[in-house]
């Protein structure tokens, strides 16, 4: 699949990838291509960005499944490494988190939880769980973004996850710091494992003081 700099604008290039907004047969898209690393044996990096491919491919299905709203995909390229998914207008959550009123963002952070809690439940990880990996559109919370993604029913896995979204909302909604408590609230509603998953959570943070203390 060729995409031409007529036909696309950059939206984002990442360490891994560049994402492009696009057409597919006369819709609005979004093109994820994984580029090659020219630090990498050519093999090696042909095989892991294959592999990454199919793999958030799969991860896409398996939330959708899970009832989890992701964007349609469209198309997946395995020559070319490439995504080619429908384009969600909405706004990310973390500005929808960041705006409004108080009763709104509460009403978010909470869907957020059980829509957190309903991939764990499917036995999947986000694997960077951020506000700006989700989109606001209408009343969805739309997740996009699984390239660290992965198959898991490990509650350490799962700690590990919602650890990383509690430091991105302390860092990107200080002015709201209860909202990471909310979203806590909205994941003990759908994961009968959310107890010990906090207690996973509680355990990283106080292994990362420990390691502060020691530094």
């Amino acid at each position: 699949m060729e995409v031409t700099a007529q036909a696309a604008s950059l939206v984002y290039r990442g360490a891994e990838a560049e994402v492009v907004r696009t057409e597919w047969h006369g819709r609005d898209a979004i093109l994820k291509r994984r580029t090659a690393k020219p630090y990498r044996h050519p093999d090696i990096d042909r095989r892991l960005r294959v592999a990454r491919t199919k793999e958030e491919a799969l991860l896409f299905r398996a939330a959708r499944e899970a009832g989890v709203a992701v964007p349609g995909l469209f198309d997946v390229d395995m020559e070319e490494c490439a995504l080619t998914m429908e384009f969600v207008p909405g706004p990310m959550l973390k500005a929808a988190l960041n705006e409004g009123s108080d009763e709104r963002r509460r009403a978010l952070a909470r869907a957020f939880g059980r829509s957190v809690a309903a991939l764990h439940v499917a036995g999947m990880v986000h694997g960077d769980l951020t506000t700006s990996n989700v989109l606001v559109d209408g009343d969805r919370l739309v997740f996009i973004d699984f390239g660290l993604g992965g198959k898991t029913t490990e509650d350490e896995d799962r700690g590990v996850d919602l650890h990383l979204l509690m430091e991105a909302m302390e860092s990107t909604h200080a002015a709201h710091h209860d909202l990471y408590g909310v979203v806590v609230e909205g994941y003990r509603e759908v994961a009968p494992f959310a107890p010990a998953v906090e207690k996973v959570v509680k355990e990283i943070v106080r292994r990362g003081r420990y390691r502060s203390e020691k530094g």
